[in-house]
């Protein structure tokens, strides 16, 4: 298994800021989308490999698809934010 995108392992506030922004009942208190990934110069490539990581901790975790379907959704939405900025 190919080690995570180095993207990926500086996002320090994923997990409160996932279950935030579906609907848990954390609060997340950190900078914005853009802001966070601001000049990391993250690529389409490191994006799509953390959306797979998700995917297949998700899989593997036993959620149903409809909500992988969500928060695939979600992930990918955030692409003009992440990308390149």
């Amino acid at each position: 298994m190919a080690p995570p995108p180095r993207s990926w392992l500086r996002c320090t506030n994923r997990p409160k800021a996932t279950l935030s922004g579906t609907g848990g009942p954390q609060t997340y208190t950190g900078k914005d989308v853009l802001a966070a990934h601001k000049h990391m110069n993250i690529d389409e490539q490191e994006l799509v490999s953390a959306i797979d990581d998700v995917m297949t901790a998700m899989t593997k975790n036993g959620y149903e698809q409809a909500a992988k379907n969500d928060i695939l959704a979600i992930l990918y939405s955030l692409k003009g934010d992440v990308v390149r900025v």
